[in-house]
Formats: C-alpha cells, structure tokens, sequence
C-alpha cells in the first residue's frame, strides 16, 4: 500500500546525502563551531560593556577623589595654614607671610676630652646670651619693641568677635593689641632676666614671680600649640660613653624680619591706626611711646631703671606695654619708628 502523498517518506533511500558530526577522541560527537562572523559579532557586543564599566569605575573614582579634596580644601579655608596664616591670626599681617627654611644653631658639643662646648654661631648667638650685658639688653629690646599698637574697629571685630568692644581703651582711643610672637618675645626676655635677678631686680610685688610663671606657663602652650615635628637627632660622644641631642638642624619657619618691620610700621610708622577724635594724648604717646620706644600702655614688672609707662607701674619692661629698655635717655628713628637706642647711648 502506498502512503498518502501528504506524509513524509521514511524509504531509506534519498536524493541528499547525509554526513555524520565529527567525532571527539573520546566518542562523543563536537558541537558544532561558531562561524567566524559569528565570533567577530559576539566580541563586538563584549567589548561596550567592558568600556561602559571601566567608564563606571573611573567616574566613582574621580567623583570620591573630588569629595575628599573638596573636603580637604574646606577644611584649609576653615583653619588656614602655616604658609598662609591660620583664621584666628590678623587679617592685615597675612600678607606679610612668607616660609623659609632656617638652620639652627646653639647645641653644645663635646670635645674629645668631655669639655662641654658650643660651636662658634657667630653674632646671632652671642647677641642674645650670657652674662648680662647691654648690648644684650638692647637686642632683646629690639625684638619684642613696640610690639602694641591700636586695631581699627573692623580689625577689632574680625580679629575677636562680639566681644571687641570689651578691648575699647578709652585712655588711648582705640583697640590696643600686640602679636602673639611680640608677646611670647617679651615673656621669653622676662624668664631670661629672672635667672639674673642681682641684674635684673623686681620692685614690683604685683607682677614679679606672677608675671614670670604667667609667661613661663605661656611659653609652654605656645611651644604645644606649634608641635614642630622636625625629627632632631642625637650626636654619639665617645667621651661621653652616649648620645647627646644636637637641635642645630634646619627648620621651616616664617620670616620674622617682615613681621618685625610690619609692626614698627603699626605703632608709630606709616600704617599707624589714630586714636578716636577726642584722645587726649600725652607727649610720649605722640612720639611713640617712651623714649626706647615701647608704648608704655600698663604695668610694668620691675627692672633697672625704667618705667611703666601710662598708668603703670615702675620697671623695666611691662608685660602690658611698659618700657621695654632700660634707663633710656633718647631713642632714634628707623623705618618710621622710634627704637631703643644702641648700646652706650644712655643706657
């Protein structure tokens, strides 16, 4: 019987020829490969998604790393920095700021017999230590002198918040204030003198050993609050048998000269701020100060000679403006101020 025409025909015979799959060395039949152009179209398709995700990957790194410089920043404006001066200093003397590295000098050695020595620094070294002599004195003077001068209102406000009008003088018409540097120079000359006191006598009860452990104890935060991190070494003595530290090493500092002729400038220069209309002002006032030329606007904390100053009390140096030079006769005029004079001229 023939099949209807509609089925299928099984006969094992056909008009086509049939092939069998190629056989693995095991058997089993290989599945059939991938044309070429089949390959090229299914790389084609992985490769946008590899760039898509290297593109993702980047844009999360640029995007963190642009949060945490954003930060970074922020924070810098917030609190300033050594090189550029930080938000609680004034605002007028930032400009004056420039860094540079300062080798340091004055670490005793030790010769090979055990003697106990400091090498040969030069000027700088014998000009503030020592015996007390005058033309130690005078350089001191130099360094902290005339460190007070007035504040404009604005400065005031900026530099101290709502709470400037507390600092208004009404006896020198305007905000008195002094650098933080000025002030730690003055307490550093001050603990200097209270190693000599045959030298240096204190008639003050006031401010004589209170004023010394006030500035004693303000050296010790202004030395914590700046934590200097330069590493200083210790130098191997044989005739010692151990090391001992040798701080003669460079360090980043600012430049104190400019500061130093910025505030010569303030007290009585050409960047002096006037007292409010109406200030009556006393000859030393409008000459500068006392001759020597600190302000002499409060007490002073005894000494040889000198005197406070407005309203303050007798002595050499007052920790609130009082003369910084000793039994000065005249000062003379350098860079628009009135300095203490050289050695020999009075003193």
């Amino acid at each position: 019987m023939t099949p209807p025409s509609f089925l299928p025909s099984f006969s094992s015979k056909s008009s086509k020829p049939y092939f069998s799959l190629p056989q693995a060395e095991d058997g089993e039949p290989l599945q059939p490969q991938p044309e070429k152009g089949q390959q090229q179209q299914r790389q084609r398709s992985i490769w946008p998604s590899k760039v898509l995700t290297f593109w993702i990957f980047m844009s999360l790194f640029f995007a963190c790393t642009t949060t945490w410089l954003t930060a970074e920043l922020h924070a810098v404006r917030k609190q300033g920095s050594f090189a550029r001066g930080f938000r609680n200093e004034l605002d007028a003397a930032k400009h004056l700021i420039s860094v540079k590295t300062v080798p340091f000098g004055g670490s005793p050695r030790f010769k090979e017999d055990g003697t106990e020595y400091v090498p040969d620094n030069g000027e700088e070294h014998e000009a503030y230590v020592g015996t007390p002599r005058r033309e130690i004195d005078h350089n001191w003077a130099l360094l902290h002198w005339g460190r007070f001068f007035l504040l404009t209102g604005d400065e005031a406000r900026s530099a101290w918040g709502d709470e400037y009008k507390e600092f208004w003088s009404p006896k020198h018409g305007g905000y008195v204030a002094a650098l933080e540097v000025m002030h730690t120079l003055h307490c550093l000359d001050h603990i200097r003198k209270a190693f000599y006191p045959e030298h240096y006598p204190v008639d003050s009860d006031i401010h004589g050993t209170l004023h010394r452990d006030h500035c004693l104890d303000h050296l010790r935060q202004t030395v914590l609050c700046n934590a200097d991190l330069t590493p200083i070494p210790s130098r191997y003595y044989p005739a010692l048998g151990q090391n001992y530290i040798d701080s003669d090493r460079p360090h980043t500092c600012r430049d104190f000269g400019r500061i130093r002729e910025w505030v010569s400038e303030r007290f009585n220069g050409s960047l002096k701020v006037e007292p409010a209309p109406g200030t009556v002002v006393d000859d030393e006032w409008r000459n500068g100060g006392p001759s020597g030329g600190a302000m002499g606007m409060g007490h002073g904390h005894g000494g040889h000679g000198g005197s406070g100053g407005h309203g303050g009390e007798q002595g050499h140096g007052g920790h609130g403006l009082g003369r910084d030079v000793a039994a000065s006769d005249e000062g003379k005029v350098v860079e628009g101020g009135h300095v203490p004079p050289a050695p020999g001229q009075g003193m």
